[in-house]
């Protein structure tokens, strides 16, 4: 994960999201809840990096062609669109952003855990 922009935590995206798309031949969580790790990227509460989509569901759906196709895709009800993005993130150079990335995990989950 590049050119990571640390969010105060009063301003960080925490919200349940509804799956849209599975083509990963798995069964999915029909709903998970995301916590925002950067302003491009959330983390659910399975531990898993998804992309903040910029545009809505729609305008994911029309990039897709024969060199991107969407693997995994939830909603949040204000719109917000998560795509799957786990190859796009990596930690193993920076501490601080998996400290980041843990922490955000950790209230990933626990606020699912309270739903």
């Amino acid at each position: 994960m590049k050119n990571l922009d640390t969010l105060q935590l009063e301003n960080q995206t925490r919200e349940f999201a509804t799956l849209t798309h599975n083509a990963t031949g798995l069964k999915q969580d029909n709903k998970l809840f995301f916590v925002q790790i950067d302003n491009t990227h959330a983390v659910d509460n399975l531990g898993a990096i998804f992309q903040i989509f910029d545009g809505t569901i729609e305008d994911l759906e029309e990039m897709q062609d024969e060199d991107f196709n969407i693997l995994l895709a939830y909603v949040s009800e204000d719109g917000t669109v998560y795509n799957y993005a786990e190859d796009s993130a990596d930690f193993e150079d920076d501490s601080e952003e998996l400290e980041i990335f843990s922490n955000c995990q950790q209230q990933a989950e626990l606020n699912y855990d309270n739903q």
